[in-house]
């Protein structure tokens, strides 16, 4: 043979290559899938929890981002709170209110730094007017309500694709029941009473 091994080695060399061909790519599909299922457990490791029990109170005002505070003025009642690209990113209704304003980003064909902000003016039930600001890092939120929507406690109202910040100014006889460092999920921790 031209190969200089025998007959019976070239038929080895060949069965361990078709086998070792084979198998490989089973192989790291199957550890690929594994390590994307993981991925997504860890991700989505937070889940809503939909009861209406506190949600009905119109009193309460909840988080509506998972997330941490990273900064609070009292006096403005204002918190902003940072929104981590690997906890649940979806922005939900505080309490049951009413979409009065919503100011989107400006030219999307241009940059701007507002490219990737959202505003929203809501009023509750009570009658309090409060603000959502919803800033991403990478992509521009996406908000699914308009104008004139209500939505009650715990109602999606857009999401962040890749995490970013939320800043809350709430109404001024609010109490704000939250600190700096504070970590919150969302329609579960109350961040103020009226």
């Amino acid at each position: 043979m031209w190969f200089f091994i025998s007959t019976e080695a070239f038929v080895k060399l060949i069965l361990i290559t078709l086998v070792v061909l084979n198998i490989l790519p089973v192989l790291f599909g199957s550890l690929w899938v594994v390590i994307l299922i993981l991925f997504l457990a860890m991700r989505r490791k937070s889940r809503l929890s939909y009861k209406d029990n506190l949600s009905t109170n119109p009193d309460l005002f909840f988080s509506p981002v998972n997330g941490k505070v990273v900064s609070y003025n009292s006096e403005e009642k204002m918190m902003e709170i940072s929104v981590s690209s690997l906890s649940s990113l979806g922005i939900y209704f505080p309490c049951q209110a009413v979409v009065e304003q919503l100011d989107s980003p400006p030219n999307r064909d241009s940059f701007t730094i507002d490219y990737n902000r959202y505003n929203l003016a809501l009023r509750s039930s009570t009658d309090e007017k409060f603000f959502i600001e919803a800033l991403s890092f990478a992509v521009s939120p996406r908000i699914f309500v308009d104008l004139g929507d209500r939505g009650k406690a715990l109602a999606c109202l857009g999401y962040l694709p890749f995490g970013g910040k939320v800043k809350v100014r709430l109404p001024s006889k609010a109490n704000m029941l939250i600190s700096v460092g504070d970590k919150l999920k969302a329609g579960q921790t109350a961040i103020a009473g009226i």
